[in-house]
């Protein structure tokens, strides 16, 4: 089973002290961050990133010319059990004898995969595209900090990665870091890549940096097989609005969260929707994972991030409920803030999210993380961080937070009052110049046949289905006494035609893409050579 493709980070060991481990015993744990973590059958597999520990012989603290290594191994969680406390929940080393070696030369016509053994192992091994496919792949350069996500379900198995950073510490070949835009999609099941605009973001040739991607299953065109084939969100990061080919270490500015903008992976465009409630403030390097509500809402959660402007950190979790575009701040934060952490939905119910790693940006490596091992479990429905650390394997079903559930509700929902903190500019960079779409063109649908509209103050917050006929949707009540209507201000919105061309600069576009798993972006390592691609060429390319 294809977990995907994961980077691995050399590690420097100091002679004078003990061998570094990657997965170090409890009481030597002192931090861990930029991994990332993919959920595949019973266990959590965790790779790259960074560590640091105290010496396993004198308890000393790293020392400062070297606080941190990288993590060599793919680690895993075996998620069966329930576990007290999160001491308890070891990072068990998977069994990867051929984890390629990234001080090498990478495949120049394929990218690495990690297949599991389904007890916690597995194995790496090259996956060859077909014949049409590999040939970017060998003029390509590696990049980090995208957005990625992968498809899931029945229409899974789809990898989209979308700008991101070239720089020498990815490739030892570029002089300088370079913002790269553009999105690369590898479909798993046809072993193809396909190239796409990113300009969803930004104008001109802008980057977006440490954004985070959601795939949302339940939205979206319908297929041949009357399902949704979903949508792909792209949330907060910060934004280079330069020439791809210009360095600068400060973003122009970080996104908000005014505005969401998401990706029809049928139609091959963009679109944005205006959101409401109590908004985070503008934000990259967090986590976001996504869970479907039991009555068909869908709840994206995000966590911790930072502003790489104001170089604050922060601890907070912001809920986004579709289909009502309508945000939500969880009371219970976290006892210290987080950058860079990963999150992904753990337990049979789906009901908690599991937080690995991070640490705020000023925090020294020296510190200990006050989650046992970087690992913290925040209840998904109660908004709860648990504060015993406790892991429930059978922890009952997901269901939308009662804050959400209130909202809905409500005959004439009064949304939360909003942020004002989100850094202006951002708002403007996403609105400026789109367009409204007819409904035939309108991307998402009905939410599972059950939520209809949610009617706001006379504006309609939905996904309108585009059938193959255009045909307005019938009426369908549902327990929050919320029916669909057959008109009303639309605030979806798509972005002009213009925006579904790409511009090649003089050197070519690239950016990274991992289908199930991303790489680090570890800032003190080289990459695992082959795990991130993107388009190149100086011509104009056009995608239909």
């Amino acid at each position: 089973m294809l977990l995907g493709v994961l980077g691995v980070l050399l590690s420097t060991i100091t002679p004078a002290h003990a061998e570094l481990l990657d997965s170090p015993a409890p009481e030597n744990f002192l931090r861990r961050i930029q991994v990332r973590a993919a959920v595949v059958g019973n266990h959590v597999y965790i790779d790259g990133g960074e560590l640091s520990q105290l010496d396993s012989a004198t308890k000393s603290p790293p020392p400062s010319s070297r606080a941190s290594n990288g993590n060599n191994s793919t680690l895993s969680i075996d998620l069966s059990k329930s576990k007290s406390p999160p001491a308890k929940m070891l990072l068990a080393k998977a069994p990867t004898p051929s984890t390629p070696n990234v001080s090498g030369p990478r495949p120049t016509s394929g990218i690495w995969k990690f297949v599991v053994d389904g007890n916690g192992g597995g194995k790496w091994e090259i996956e060859t595209p077909v014949p049409t496919s590999p040939a970017p792949l060998r003029t390509l350069r590696l990049t980090e900090q995208a957005a990625f996500v992968a498809t899931t379900g029945s229409n899974g198995g789809i990898g989209f990665s979308v700008d991101g950073i070239a720089s020498a510490w990815t490739d030892p070949s570029n002089p300088y870091a370079e913002h790269i835009p553009g999105m690369v999609v590898y479909d798993m099941n046809r072993k193809e890549w396909r190239n796409e605009t990113s300009l969803g973001f930004t104008t001109g040739n802008g980057s977006l940096r440490g954004g985070a991607g959601v795939f949302v299953p339940s939205f979206g065109n319908t297929g041949e097989d009357d399902k949704n084939n979903g949508l792909v969100f792209i949330l907060g990061g910060s934004v280079f609005a330069v020439p791809a080919t210009t360095t600068g270490t400060q973003p122009d500015f970080v996104m908000g969260f005014e505005n969401v903008t998401f990706f029809d992976p049928v139609s091959r465009e963009w679109y944005w929707q205006t959101t409401t409630g109590e908004r985070p403030s503008s934000r990259e390097k967090f986590c976001a994972v996504g869970v479907q509500g039991r009555n068909g809402t869908y709840e994206i959660f995000i966590y911790g991030g930072a502003d790489s402007k104001t170089e604050e950190s922060y601890r907070d979790v912001y809920i986004l409920s579709l289909p009502g575009f309508v945000w939500f701040k969880a009371a219970d934060s976290s006892q210290e803030k987080r950058a860079d952490p990963a999150c992904v939905v753990v337990g049979k119910g789906k009901r908690q999210m599991l937080s690995i790693g991070g640490k705020e940006i000023s925090a020294k490596w020296e510190s200990a993380d006050s989650f046992p091992q970087g690992l913290g479990i925040f209840d998904m429905t109660a908004l709860t961080w648990l504060k015993d650390g406790s892991y429930d394997a059978d922890m009952g079903d997901y269901e939308s937070p009662d804050v959400v559930r209130d909202w809905y509700n409500k005959a004439d929902p009064t949304t939360p009052s909003t942020s004002t903190s989100s850094t202006s500019g951002s708002g403007d960079t996403q609105t400026g110049g789109k367009k409204s779409n007819n409904t035939g063109a309108i991307a998402g649908g009905v939410v599972a046949g059950v939520v209809g509209l949610a009617i706001l103050g006379g504006l309609l917050f939905c996904f309108l289905r585009k059938s193959k006929q255009n045909r307005t949707a019938p009426e369908a009540d549902n327990e929050y006494g919320v029916s669909r209507g057959e008109g009303g201000q639309q605030h979806i919105r798509a972005f002009p035609p213009a925006n579904k061309e790409l511009v090649a600069v003089e050197k070519p576009v690239e950016a990274h893409v991992a289908p199930e798993e991303l790489p680090t972006d570890n800032n003190h390592h080289w990459e695992r050579g082959g795990t991130e691609t993107q388009v190149g060429g100086v011509e104009r390319h056009r995608y239909r």
